[in-house]
């Protein structure tokens, strides 16, 4: 396949053309193939000689499996499947998550919400470095039939697959957690919510080979991955919370350049995917998590136990229905400030910076427009449309 094909520019359009950058727009992404389906050539060009040659290695094993995957998921489709894997794949979205953690939050459960945090923004950050930095596709579609909610599922690469990360991760905590309340919890319940949780991993790992999103390979090194950092968070979580509560306002520091390094570090792929945003994201969140709950700890509204910065809450006192109404509350708001504030991040950010950039603080990207770029284009009168 040429490397040519589908090559697109973020377009650059005089004001008036904006039915002529549409039309391009949908030719490129009609023509564009799915990441990691360019030319060897290309990716020989893109990649240093060490990821090129890894991925040379592990293409054929990509290419071998997709046969069995494709006879798994002809064997299991049906109507029925079709839409329960496509709708449950959503448990496994940043929209989920942003709706699922603030609960575990508002509900007193900080210590579990802040676990959880710290293992989802890990698994979407080392998932998307292993992503960016292999660049192998998904099993090819044919023989495979994508089936996906999601109209973005072709520009990321498939290894590994960071629903399996994420869901297995979310599992292996889940039932640590379960396990380590002993006697306060009813035996009953504690194996409902241990075989829930079971099932929750099964049906989206599963549900990424019926879909057609990932092989074998993709599924097993994402899981590992997640056990593995399930692990972490189990023995290292608590002496964090630790080092991060009863150290000095250079703690929280310490940690936010941590996390920016990881940014940072992030390799650049061959392709445009979306991967290094999905981690900028999700280190905002851990960021915002680690130094929001650094600062309510020292508030003197918190609560100490079971861990600082503990919300206050407590069932019997506030009942079923004012916490329903608080979750829900807490819910609109979130989907109201990400509408209000998105548009303007986007107004204010660029020219801030610029501020930064005249510094020589930049995060040079391939797939990116520096602000002083965009500023540049906007004085000439030239619009940027984005693609996705």
């Amino acid at each position: 396949m040429e490397s040519t094909i589908g090559a697109q520019a973020k377009l650059e359009v005089q004001a008036g053309e904006e039915q002529d950058t549409t039309a391009a727009i949908e030719t490129a992404k009609a023509t564009k193939p799915d990441a990691g389906l360019r030319s060897l050539d290309h990716y020989q060009h893109k990649l240093p000689p060490w990821r090129y040659a890894a991925r040379q290695k592990l293409i054929p094993l990509i290419r071998w499996e997709t046969y069995y995957v494709a006879k798994l998921q002809s064997a299991m489709r049906s109507p029925l499947l079709d839409s329960y894997f496509s709708i449950t794949a959503n448990l496994g979205t940043h929209t989920f998550f942003m709706i699922f953690l603030p609960i575990l939050f508002w509900c007193g459960y900080t210590n579990l919400g802040r676990g959880m945090v710290h293992i989802l923004a890990s698994g979407v950050i080392f998932s998307g470095i292993l992503k960016d930095m292999l660049c192998l596709p998904r099993p090819l579609s044919p023989p495979l039939r994508r089936i996906s909610m999601s109209h973005s599922a072709s520009l990321e690469y498939g290894f590994p697959s960071t629903h399996s990360t994420n869901a297995v991760s979310v599992v292996v905590y889940a039932v640590y957690m379960l396990r380590s309340l002993g006697a306060e919890i009813n035996p009953t319940l504690k194996s409902s919510l241990e075989i829930l949780s079971y099932c929750y991993a099964t049906s989206i790992i599963l549900g990424r080979l019926y879909c057609g999103m990932h092989g074998f390979f993709d599924v097993v090194i994402g899981s590992i991955l997640g056990a593995l950092l399930a692990i972490v968070q189990c023995l290292y979580g608590e002496a964090f919370d630790e080092f991060l509560f009863h150290g000095s306002s250079m703690t929280s520091v310490i940690v936010l350049l941590i996390i920016l390094i990881l940014v940072r570090i992030h390799p650049e792929p061959a392709d445009d995917c979306p991967c290094f945003d999905d981690s900028v994201a999700f280190a905002g969140v851990m960021i915002g998590v680690e130094v929001g709950n650094w600062h309510y700890a020292r508030t003197g509204s918190a609560w100490d136990l079971p861990v600082p910065a503990t919300v206050p809450f407590e069932l019997h006192t506030i009942g079923w229905l004012r916490t329903v109404a608080r979750i829900m509350a807490g819910v609109v708001i979130i989907f109201a400030w990400r509408e209000i504030m998105k548009p303007a991040l986007l107004k204010y950010l660029p020219p801030l910076f610029r501020v930064v950039e005249s510094f020589g603080l930049t995060l040079p990207r391939k797939f990116f427009v520096q602000a002083s770029y965009v500023h540049r284009m906007i004085a000439k009168g030239i619009k940027l449309i984005t693609c996705r």
